[in-house]
C-alpha cells in the first residue's frame, strides 16, 4: 500500500505585496498551482491508492472560479489513474459563519467517485486499486476552539473534545490500516511564517500524546507549514509553496507514505519551488549610494526567477537622490521575478555639541541644529523656528 501526504496548498495567496489580479501576482498563484500537478503526477507514477490533503485546500473558502478549476482538474487527473483523494477541511476551508456552506461542498456534492471531501470528523474505508489494501481514514477536519461549549475558549475542554472522537472513531479497527487526517497545530510543532496568514485567530493547541494510538499507523496532520515529525508516526507534511519570506530557507513538499514489512514508513519528497532571496545593502557611508547599491545587486547571484527582498540602508537625505528606476531596469535585466524594496533609515547620533557656558541659548541651539545633517533649506528653518520660540518664551 502506498499513499502520499500533503496539505496546506493555500491557492490563491499570491503576492501580498502585488495588486491581486496582477499578472505577476498571476504568475505566483500559478506556482502553487504547479507544485500541486507535480504531486498529482508522482503519486500516479508511483501507483499510489490514495493522495491525502489535509486542509487549507484554498486561501478562502470561495476562491476564484479558474481556482476551483484547477483544483477539479487535480481531482480528475489523479481518479482517472485510479487515485482515491481523501481531503479534509482546514481553518482557510472552514466558513465563518455555522451551516453556511463554501465551493469545496459543492464540488463534493457532485459525489465524483474517488473523490472524498470531509467537513465534519468521520471515518471513511477504502480499498487501495493498487494494493487491494483496506485503509480506514479517521477524519478530523479543522474545528474552531469556540466551537466546544456555548463559545468558551477552553484549551483543555478542546483537546479533550479531539481526543474523544479520535478514540471514538479509532474503535473497532476493521481494515488493514488506520490512518489519521487531521488539521490542528500541535504542541511542540515549531510554526513558521504561517501565523501571518491567519491573523487574530485564537489557536488552541492539542497535545501530541493523543495521536499516539496503537491502532492507528499513520497521522498526515496540517496547518504547520514546516515539514516534521511532532510524535511517533505523526507528522505534518508542511506546504507546498513558500509563502511569503519567513519560508525562505525551508525545503517545501510531500510525504510519501509506503508499507514495508507490515508497517507504514513515511519519506519526504521535496518540490522545486520559487527561490527566495534576502538582500541587505548598506549604502549610508557612499557619495553615490545608487551607484554602490547598483554594484551589490550585479554582484549578487542567483536572483534570476527569485523573488527578492531589498532592504536598503541609507541615511535619510540620501533617500531623494537613490534612482529606483535604475534599480528596477537592473533586476529585471538580471531575470529576477519579483522585488520588493525596504528602507531602513540610519540614524546618526550627533557629534560632541562642545557647548560652553559663555554660550547663549540661541547659540546653543544653532549649534545643535548644524550637527544633525539636516538638508541646508530645512537646517535654516528650524534654527530660525527655534530662535523665535526661545525669544518669545523670554519675552
Amino acid at each position: 500500500m502506498l499513499l502520499v501526504h500533503t496539505a496546506d496548498f493555500h491557492l490563491g495567496v499570491g503576492l501580498l505585496e502585488a495588486p491581486v489580479g496582477s499578472a505577476v501576482w498571476q504568475r505566483r498563484v500559478e506556482d502553487f498551482i504547479s507544485r500541486m500537478m507535480d504531486i498529482a503526477r508522482e503519486a500516479i507514477r508511483l501507483r499510489a491508492d490514495f493522495l491525502v490533503v489535509a486542509g487549507d485546500i484554498f486561501q478562502s473558502t470561495h476562491p476564484r472560479g479558474w481556482l476551483l478549476h484547477e483544483f477539479a482538474r487535480f481531482i480528475r487527473v489523479l481518479v482517472e489513474n485510479r487515485v482515491q483523494v481523501v481531503a479534509i477541511a482546514g481553518n482557510h476551508d472552514q466558513p465563518r459563519v455555522v451551516d453556511s456552506s463554501t465551493h469545496l461542498d459543492a464540488l463534493a456534492e457532485l459525489k465524483i467517485r474517488g473523490f472524498h471531501y470531509v467537513r465534519r470528523p468521520t471515518a471513511i474505508e477504502l480499498e487501495g486499486a493498487y494494493s487491494g489494501r483496506r485503509v480506514r481514514f479517521i477524519c478530523l477536519p479543522y474545528v474552531h476552539p469556540t466551537l466546544t461549549k456555548e463559545g468558551a475558549l477552553d484549551t483543555m475542554a478542546y483537546e479533550r473534545m479531539v481526543e474523544s472522537k479520535l478514540r471514538e472513531l479509532a474503535e473497532e479497527p476493521s481494515a488493514d490500516y488506520t490512518v489519521t487526517v487531521a488539521h490542528f497545530l500541535v504542541y511542540g510543532a515549531k510554526e513558521g511564517s504561517e501565523r501571518l496568514l491567519r491573523p487574530g485567530v485564537y489557536e488552541a493547541p492539542v497535545s501530541p500524546r493523543i495521536f499516539t494510538l496503537p491502532s492507528v499507523s499513520y497521522t498526515a496532520l496540517g496547518h504547520v507549514h514546516k515539514h516534521q515529525e511532532v510524535a511517533r508516526r505523526a507528522f505534518y507534511s508542511g506546504s507546498i509553496e513558500r509563502v511569503n519570506f519567513g519560508e525562505a530557507s525551508e525545503e517545501k513538499g510531500f510525504i510519501v507514505v509506503e508499507e514495508e514489512r507490515g508497517e507504514l514508513k513515511p519519506r519526504f519528497s521535496p518540490l522545486p519551488c520559487r527561490k527566495m532571496v534576502s538582500l541587505s545593502v548598506d549604502v549610508s557611508g557612499s557619495r553615490n549610494p545608487t551607484s554602490r547599491l547598483l554594484e551589490e545587486i550585479r554582484a549578487q547571484a542567483g536572483l534570476e526567477e527569485a523573488i527578492l527582498k531589498l532592504t536598503v540602508r541609507a541615511r535619510r537625505e540620501q533617500l531623494a537622490s537613490l534612482n529606483t528606476r535604475e534599480v528596477d531596469k537592473a533586476l529585471e535585466a538580471m531575470g529576477c521575478f519579483y522585488w520588493v524594496l525596504r528602507y531602513d533609515v540610519a540614524y546618526e547620533r550627533p557629534r560632541s555639541l562642545s557647548l560652553t557656558s559663555a554660550m547663549t541659548l540661541e547659540e546653543a541651539l544653532e549649534r545643535y541644529v548644524r550637527q544633525l545633517s539636516l538638508r541646508k533649506s530645512l537646517e535654516e528653518k528650524v534654527i530660525e523656528e527655534g530662535k523665535r520660540i526661545l525669544r518669545e518664551t523670554h519675552a
